[in-house]
Order: structure tokens, then C-alpha cells, then sequence
């Protein structure tokens, strides 16, 4: 009676219409997972056993795969019919292959792990799915359709594996075997196919509406197959980009979407900590790539890593000699990482959806104000229009200044532009990457570049609030000066002059000696510039006195202003101190400055800011005076810098073990997006608390 119910549940209208769907989502399933574990079985390196040495299909590889693809092509054949022996059998060729990759394992654990997870996973989906459509009817929700029909999921499905397999083979160029570089292809262009096929029948494409970027890479493609048509490689790169386009195109339209942005509407500050990982993963894959770096080689992931961590984060610590162990093409990946890190995500992203007219979302604007520090939904939209703007024009006069004066200098006038362009950007985002294997030293006698790029740093470390209201304050729009433009301009003059006066009259007969009074004076300001995280260094940090480094290891851990591209604790944070602790000795309750008064919940947040990034150093510092073999100073500076996102080193940085590169890498991401947001987004989502009226009753 049990088997003769569940024949009948398999045969109902609802779930024959959902099996529909779900066996063309199988059939595109084991289809692709044909080709794909060709690929990986050519990729195995073997050398003494089955699957033999990397780039050669021996014969017992190539029967466990023929065994492989006649079990999955009977399976599509049963599942073209919608039996429920399809499933099965289709979950049983996942199964037979999992013991050959187990056995793999020792010899070649990536590519193993890789073949496991993508079969094992499949094999539990498929039978468990099948299981529970045996026991009960699918729901409601499982049946709604999309604008591509049962093509909804697998389109998904087919640009994922599309991307994943150029990923190992366009950019790490696992294979050189013909064959397995003709399966990853047939996957590649398979997507390409299907996505187009699809876009033409369902939504198709105008110069007006567009979408053009998915074209544009199309037309990129086709142009560049007579220039490389004896290396896929490249054409396959494009194709790549293209389909992931697609995907994201196609996923953002989903309803998984729509939870994911409602979920992230009531979490601004872990879409602000997952966009920066995301960022940071993004960018350490592509600059593991062999064609990122110099060599044959490519460099080491933790490099890579430790590298994409810096540029997002800004702060310009460098374990490789970036113009010497990066090509052009990593060079410029590099730049990137630290425009995106700069802006953020997010403000890229709603900047370019602005300038295009299109509409971001009521859930995108929220958290955006969460990240730009804006009180409005509409001051969000300028305050954006603005960081765009002010930064492109920005970044771009400061370029152009920058390029003459390498032309001055006599660099040809390539290397001139691309010099000029990567420092404007490095200096306006703070970050601290320099062309120059000892960054800006042998540019310590041209007060031009030291200007300019002090200019930059000071600009960027302002606060997009604070440039705001500097532009519209000539204009007679800006209003009331807040408390936080009177901290910031107050508190960054204060600490740029103090400290200024400090390193002039301390190192103007110490490390500043060879230079004339001009070059002293000049020199001594930037080092007063550089340590409020931005990173540059025309003297060498150990060249300076005791004391100056530890006023340069303070200037790093105040860092500069909040809603800025550096980093620090902030000043506005440590000017709330300093009034509570005025407060305090005046035996006031209320802490004031400037004309206002502070709330309570402002003060404490500033007391664990602070907190939280003092156990945050310290915590650091630990793990390397535990695994560096270096002394206490050298050390601390390096995790006060890596913090305050700055990047200025004691020679520490190149010398880290690989323990030590994990240790700041974790740092360098905590003093980007901030402890107190770090630890709000692994904080529970807070309950709405009512509070009722108070009643007002007579009693007796």
C-alpha cells in the first residue's frame, strides 16, 4: 500500500509538473559533470597510479570516465522520459566516482577535493531530493516560475561551472593537454550559447535599454579570435567575464535575491564586512594568477592574499617588491583593489547605478547611509554624486601633476602617465603603494612629489562628509559647522603642525642632516602627513629617533577622519575622550564641546572603539612576538600600522613567517572595516523592544 501510494504521489499533476522541471535541471546537471570530470581526471596528477601524470588520460582514467558518462547518458535518457530511475542512476554516477578521487588524495589533494566536493555534493543533493519527493508533494513555492522558465535554474547552474572552469584554466593554466582544454571550452561555450539563445528569446537587447556590457564583451570576443585563435586562453578569459555578468544579471532577478537583500537591509554592517571579504578573496584570486606576476611562476596564494588584503584595506604593507614582482596587468589589478577598497563597494557601485539613471532600491540606499554616515536617504544620494565626483577629478588633477613631474625627472612618457596615475590613486585613498621598490626615497629631494602626494593624503583623509561641506560652504549651503567638521579640520591642523615642529626639530640634525633646509622642511612634513594612515616614506622608518617613531606609531593609531579612505581609530573618536575625560576632572555630568553636547551612547561608543582596537593590537602583537624572532619594537610598529591601515614597516613586513602574514592580514582587515562593526555584525539582530505608555491611575 506504501509503494502503491507513492506511485501515485509521483504521478499527481503537481508533482509530475515539478519533476518536469527538475529532471531538465538533472539532465543539464550530469551533462555538464561529463566534460568537467574529463577535465579534472586529465588535470589529476598521478604519476604512479591510475590516473597517471597531469596532462595525459591514461587508460584506467579513461574508463572510469566512459563508465562514468554511460551511466549519466542513461540517465538523461531516463530522465527525458521522467522516471524516477533517472534520478537514482543519475545520483548513482556521482557515487561511482567519489572512491577513484578518494584514492587520489595523497597524490593531489586540490584537484581531489575539487572532484569530491563537486560529485559528493551532486550524489547527496539528487538522492535526497528524490527521497523527499517520494515522501511528500513539493510545495507551491518550488513550482513559481521565472521569466526563462525551467531554464531559470540552469542557466545559473551552467554560467557557475563556466566561470569556475576558466578561472583554473584561463587564469591558472592548469592544462596544456588538447583535450582537457577542449572540455573546458565546450562547457565555456556552452553557456555562451544557451545564455544568448535565451536573451534573444525572452528580453531582447537595444542600444537604448541595453544590457550592453554583456554584448560589449561578446564583440571583444569575436574581435580577438584572429589574434588568438592558437591559444583559447584569452577568448576563453573574456567569455568568462561575459557569463558572469550574466549571472549576476540573471541572480539579482531571482527570489533568492530579494531575501538576501532583505536580510542584509536589516544588517547594514555585515553587508559591509562580507563586501570587503568578498573583495579581498576577488582580488587575491586574481593576483595569484601566473600572468599577475613576473616569472613563470605564479607567486604564493598567502602572497597574494596578504597583497589583496593590503590594497583593499589601503594600507600599503607589502611582503613582494610590487614593481618588480608584478607585471603591469597585476599592477593594475592592484590599483584597482585600492579604489574599490577607498569607496567601498557599495559607493562604486551606486555611483555607477546613478550616473546610468537607474534605481538602487530602498534597501540599498539604507545601507549605503549606514556606510557613508549620512542621515538621509536623500543626502545619501548626493553625498554619493559627490565621493564620485570629488574623487574622480581628484584623483585625475592629481595624476596630471604627478606626470609631469615624472617627465621633469626624464622618465619616458608611458612609464611617466602610468607612475603618476597609480600614485593619484594610491595617495587619495591612502594606501601606500609605491612603483619604487623603497616607495618614495629616491624621491626625497623633490618637494613637488612630496607635496602633491601630501596634498592627495590630506584630501582623502578628510571625510567625504567634511569635503561635502568645505564644497558647499563657499556657496553659502553648508550651514551650521558640526561638531564633526570642526574636530576633523581642528584635529587634523593641530596633529599635521605639532608634529611637523616635532620631526623638524628633532631630525633636522639626525636623519634629515644631508638635506638643505627646504628639503628638511618639506620632509618633516610629510612625515607628519604619512603616518595618519596613509603610508609613504621618503626616510628610512629606522633612520628616525626613538621618540619620533613612537609619535609616528600615535599619529597611526589616531589615524584620520571617519567616513575617510584611511583608517585608525579615528580623531573624532579620540576628541570624545579627551572631552570626557575634561568632563570627568571638571566633575561635569554632561560631556560638551564645541557648542554641543554628546549623548551618552556616543561616548560609550568612542570607549569601545577604542577598547576593541587596543585588544585588537595587542592581540596581534601576541602571535608575532610568538612566532618572529624579531625585537618587541619592530613588532609593535608593524601591528600598530597594520591597523591603522598605514603601511609603514621596520623592514618586518618581508621577513614574516607565514603564521605572521595570517596574523596582520586578520589585522589589516579588522582596522579597514572597523572592530565595533566587526563585532556588530556577529552580534545577533536585536529584538524591537515596545515600550508601553505610562498609566496615570489614582489608587484608594
Amino acid at each position: 500500500m506504501a509503494a502503491r501510494a507513492r506511485t501515485a504521489m509521483w504521478d499527481s499533476h503537481i508533482t509530475a509538473l515539478y519533476i518536469r522541471r527538475l529532471a531538465w535541471y538533472r539532465t543539464l546537471q550530469v551533462l555538464t559533470a561529463i566534460p568537467l570530470n574529463l577535465f579534472l581526471f586529465i588535470t589529476l596528477k598521478h604519476p604512479r597510479g591510475l590516473f597517471g601524470a597531469r596532462n595525459i588520460l591514461s587508460h584506467g582514467g579513461l574508463m572510469v570516465w566512459a563508465i562514468f558518462g554511460l551511466l549519466a547518458l542513461l540517465a538523461v535518457l531516463l530522465l527525458r522520459r521522467r522516471q524516477r530511475a533517472g534520478f537514482w542512476l543519475c545520483g548513482l554516477a556521482y557515487l561511482w566516482l567519489l572512491p577513484w578521487y578518494l584514492s587520489t588524495l595523497p597524490a593531489d589533494w586540490l584537484v581531489s577535493t575539487l572532484g569530491l566536493l563537486f560529485n559528493g555534493v551532486l550524489a547527496l543533493r539528487v538522492l535526497h531530493q528524490t527521497a523527499r519527493t517520494l515522501e511528500r508533494e513539493p510545495s507551491m513555492r518550488a513550482l513559481r516560475m521565472d521569466q526563462y522558465g525551467v531554464w531559470g535554474g540552469g542557466i545559473l547552474w551552467l554560467n557557475a561551472i563556466a566561470v569556475a572552469l576558466s578561472v583554473m584554466e584561463a587564469g591558472y593554466r592548469v592544462v596544456s593537454s588538447p583535450i582537457g582544454i577542449s572540455a573546458a571550452t565546450s562547457i565555456v561555450l556552452a553557456a555562451l550559447a544557451v545564455s544568448i539563445w535565451l536573451e534573444l528569446k525572452h528580453h531582447r537587447p537595444s542600444l537604448r535599454h541595453g544590457p550592453h556590457l554583456e554584448w560589449i564583451l561578446l564583440l571583444l570576443a569575436l574581435v580577438m579570435i584572429p589574434f588568438h585563435w592558437h591559444d583559447v586562453r584569452m577568448i576563453m578569459g573574456i567569455i568568462a567575464v561575459r557569463q558572469a555578468v550574466v549571472y549576476v544579471r540573471y541572480f539579482l532577478r531571482t527570489d533568492r535575491a530579494a531575501r538576501v537583500s532583505r536580510y542584509f537591509f536589516q544588517r547594514p554592517a555585515q553587508l559591509i564586512v562580507l563586501s570587503f571579504a568578498a573583495l579581498i578573496l576577488a582580488g587575491s584570486v586574481l593576483l595569484s594568477f601566473p600572468y599577475s606576476s613576473i616569472g613563470d611562476e605564479s607567486i604564493r596564494y598567502i602572497d597574494a592574499l596578504f597583497t589583496a588584503t593590503s590594497a583593499v584595506a589601503v594600507t600599503g604593507l607589502t611582503v613582494l617588491d610590487t614593481p618588480h614582482d608584478f607585471t603591469l596587468l597585476g599592477q593594475f589589478i592592484i590599483m584597482l583593489l585600492i579604489q574599490c577598497g577607498g569607496l567601498g563597494i557599495m559607493t562604486l557601485s551606486t555611483f555607477a547605478a546613478i550616473m546610468l539613471g537607474r534605481n538602487i532600491g530602498l534597501g540599498h540606499e539604507y545601507s549605503l547611509a549606514q556606510m557613508v554616515g549620512a542621515t538621509g536617504l536623500q543626502q545619501t544620494l548626493r553625498l554619493v554624486k559627490f565621493i564620485g565626483g570629488a574623487t574622480i577629478a581628484t584623483e585625475a588633477f592629481g595624476a596630471i601633476l604627478l606626470t609631469v613631474q615624472f617627465l621633469n625627472l626624464g622618465l619616458p612618457l608611458r612609464a611617466s602617465i602610468w607612475k603618476g596615475m597609480f600614485h593619484a590613486v594610491s595617495s587619495f585613498n591612502n594606501a601606500g603603494f609605491a612603483l619604487q621598490t623603497d616607495n618614495l626615497v629616491p624621491y626625497a629631494t623633490q618637494p613637488g612629489i612630496l607635496l602633491t602626494i601630501s596634498l592627495l593624503i590630506i584630501l582623502g583623509g578628510l571625510g567625504f562628509g567634511v569635503l561635502y561641506w568645505l564644497w558647499e560652504w563657499p556657496q553659502g549651503r553648508a550651514g551650521k559647522t558640526g561638531f564633526q567638521v570642526k574636530t576633523v579640520l581642528l584635529g587634523t591642523g593641530v596633529l599635521l603642525v605639532g608634529a611637523t615642529l616635532l620631526f623638524l626639530a628633532s631630525e633636522a640634525h639626525h636623519a634629515l642632516q644631508q638635506f638643505s633646509w627646504r628639503d628638511k622642511l618639506v620632509n618633516a612634513w610629510f612625515c607628519a602627513v604619512t603616518p595618519r594612515t596613509a603610508g609613504f616614506n621618503a626616510i628610512a622608518i629606522e633612520a628616525l629617533h626613538p621618540v619620533n617613531r613612537f609619535v609616528t606609531m600615535l599619529l597611526m593609531f589616531i589615524g584620520v577622519a571617519p567616513g575617510s579612505t584611511g583608517g585608525g581609530v579615528k580623531i573624532t573618536t579620540v576628541t570624545v575622550l579627551l572631552l570626557t575625560v575634561r568632563a570627568l576632572m571638571r566633575g561635569k555630568v554632561e560631556v560638551n564641546g564645541f557648542g554641543y553636547a554628546l549623548d551618552a551612547v556616543t561616548v560609550y561608543r568612542a570607549g569601545a572603539v577604542l577598547t576593541l582596537c587596543l585588544l585588537s593590537c595587542a592581540a596581534c602583537l601576541a602571535v608575532l612576538l610568538a612566532t618572529q624572532p624579531m625585537n618587541m619594537e619592530r613588532l609593535a610598529f608593524e601591528s600598530v600600522s597594520a591597523f591603522g591601515t598605514v603601511g609603514l614597516s621596520m623592514s618586518v613586513t618581508p621577513h614574516l613567517t607565514s603564521l605572521g602574514k595570517v596574523a596582520v592580514t586578520i589585522l589589516m582587515y579588522v582596522g579597514r572595516v572597523g572592530p565595533l562593526t566587526l563585532m556588530l555584525s556577529l552580534s545577533p539582530l536585536a529584538q524591537a523592544r515596545i515600550r508601553y505608555p505610562k498609566a496615570d491611575v489614582m489608587i484608594g
